[in-house]
């Protein structure tokens, strides 16, 4: 929707809805999924470095915080760079899985 139309969902829902109550109802439920969905995310990257690394959580948590306020300031460049940091993201794990299939000599036949 934010593609199409070059505005937030919110803007939209200000424009489209006339009562105040609405408005803010809705708000209010975009807050709450915007949060729950964000937490997932930061635990769920926090314990996947724990797991691989053996960083502490609280370290992962750091990290992913960090590196998503990152990506927030890449966007003052424009779509463009990001998409071409994600392709750089997407290739490095491509390359990654390549060397750890042949260093771990699986049985090809």
């Amino acid at each position: 929707m934010g593609v199409v139309t070059g505005k937030s969902m919110a803007h939209l829902c200000r424009i489209n809805l006339s009562d105040d109550w609405k408005r803010i109802l809705i708000w209010v439920m975009a807050e709450i999924a915007i949060i729950g969905s964000d937490l997932q995310e930061v635990l769920g990257s926090a314990i996947a470095l724990n797991i691989l690394f053996g960083l502490q959580i609280w370290i992962g948590i750091l990290l992913t915080v960090t590196t998503t306020l990152l990506i927030l300031l890449i966007q003052i460049y424009g779509m463009k760079t990001m998409e071409i940091i994600f392709f750089g993201f997407v290739g490095m794990m491509t390359i990654c899985f390549f060397i750890d299939a042949f260093k771990s000599d699986p049985n090809w036949a």
